[in-house]
């Protein structure tokens, strides 16, 4: 019987690469995930009757390390809902412990989501503490994960990788675990929030830095935040190191709350990056660097003449617009990428049909901060999807995300066809300043 149990309090480093080793005197390779358990709480199978769930992978192609990498499973129909646990770890509470392990997604065009926790059994149920979640569409190129954290007591404990990606996506590999007790002197940068809502971004939006004491002795030495900011357009904007004077003990957070001009319509990159001083000696763990992306998708014309294309986003939650569907057939406004159909790129808005219903679908843009006594233009170009079928659609602009909150339609298209794109363009005032929305009406 091979004691898989690591008591993680005398100093030693736990790894796994998951390689089959000659190990504990055996005279034939070992199972590197004995003591390691899965859990395929969706219940999907293969056709074989295999359970779509995590399992070794032997692929030098796909493995980080070696030949040998764990693999999650894939369902066309199902999202996947799949556990991995690793083996038995003793930790106690008050110390701190290092994880850190190497994952990443199969292609590049599907969209993967783990996420990590630390519980008491290796089941589902007793996964109570959620440490890590990442959402990811990297093509086996792997990205580490550096994560922290203290018990809340003493006892035994798992570390469980929970595969969450939607349905038909592709596969998510992990490779190289590694937990040992953490260093003395340690730093966490552990988020980096945005301190408003998109509606809200000017050239003073908050953003609060959050940083941890996650070493096992105090930190009584000024702490080093070096920050940079890169705007749409690729440009730094910012580039600002502030010192922190303040005693952190262990376990212990603490904010810095900094300006940022998010003024301009496009995605932000924040790169964060702690330190002590030169004097301090403190092992490099790879847990003091962090980067947030940031969508700013409000529209404030006086910062600049505004053209969007939308190839920089995903889906329409990346975008801040938002679709109703009032007639709930179950058909209403998307976002795709589909090249055939786009004006330019490959990104675009297109509203399905339904043989049974007549349409009842609003498309509303994120908000744009408009001025009364300004004449502002608008414009945008549009098609539909076969020359046979006439279509009807309303344009507008509201005050809020609500048909009942259009102050006016600037234009209704009655029984268009054209299967090449045409520019609509409008001008138009707002009776007071605010935020306002546009709005599209298929009906």
């Amino acid at each position: 019987v091979r004691n898989t149990t690591v008591d993680l309090t005398t100093g030693e480093t736990y790894f796994n690469d998951f390689e089959l080793g000659y190990i504990d005197g055996n005279n034939g390779p070992v199972d590197p995930t004995t003591g390691w358990a899965s859990e395929n709480t969706n219940n999907d199978f293969h056709d074989d009757g295999t359970p779509i769930s995590w399992a070794m992978r032997r692929n030098v192609g796909f493995a980080r390390s070696g030949q040998i990498s764990m693999r999650s499973g894939r369902s066309t129909e199902q999202a996947a809902n799949d556990w991995l646990f690793s083996n038995c770890l003793y930790m106690k509470a008050g110390e701190h412990y290092l994880l850190s392990f190497y994952y990443t997604g199969r292609q590049s065009n599907r969209e993967e989501t783990m996420a990590v926790y630390l519980g008491s059994a290796q089941s589902s149920s007793a996964m109570t503490r959620k440490l890590w979640q990442k959402t990811f569409n990297t093509a086996i190129q792997y990205k580490e994960a550096v994560i922290a954290f203290t018990p809340e007591e003493d006892g035994y404990y798992y570390i469980g990788f929970h595969a969450i990606s939607e349905a038909d996506q592709g596969w998510i590999y992990l490779d190289d675990f590694s937990i040992r007790k953490n260093h003395d002197t340690d730093l966490s940068l552990d988020d980096i929030e945005v301190m408003a809502a998109p509606c809200d971004f000017s050239e003073q939006t908050p953003v609060r830095i959050s940083l941890r004491n996650s070493g096992n002795k105090a930190i009584d030495t000024p702490i080093f935040i070096h920050y940079s900011i890169t705007d749409p357009l690729g440009e730094t904007s910012s580039e600002i190191t502030v010192e922190v004077d303040q005693a952190l003990m262990p376990g212990e957070t603490t904010h810095l709350t900094i300006e940022a001009n998010f003024s301009q319509f496009g995605i932000y990159t924040i790169l964060a990056h702690l330190s002590l001083g030169i004097d301090i000696e403190e092992p490099e763990t790879g847990n003091n660097s962090l980067s947030a992306k940031v969508f700013s998708t409000s529209m404030n014309p006086d910062a600049g003449q505004i053209y969007l294309t939308f190839e920089e986003f995903r889906d329409l939650s990346e975008t801040g617009w938002t679709a109703l569907d009032l007639n709930e057939d179950g058909i209403s406004w998307d976002f795709r990428s589909a090249t055939a159909y786009a004006f330019s790129g490959s990104r675009v808005f297109l509203y399905g049909f339904s043989n049974e219903l007549q349409a009842n679908d609003w498309l509303f843009s994120d908000c744009a901060r408009l001025k009364a006594g300004v004449v502002y233009k608008v414009g945008f170009s549009y098609r539909v999807f076969d020359g046979d079928y006439n279509e009807h659609i309303d344009f507008g602009i509201a005050s809020a995300i609500d048909p009942s909150a259009v102050i006016s339609i600037l234009e209704s298209k009655e029984d268009y066809n054209n299967y090449n794109y045409r520019r609509a363009s409008y001008a138009f005032m707002v009776p007071q300043d605010g935020n306002y929305y546009f709005a599209w009406h298929a009906r």
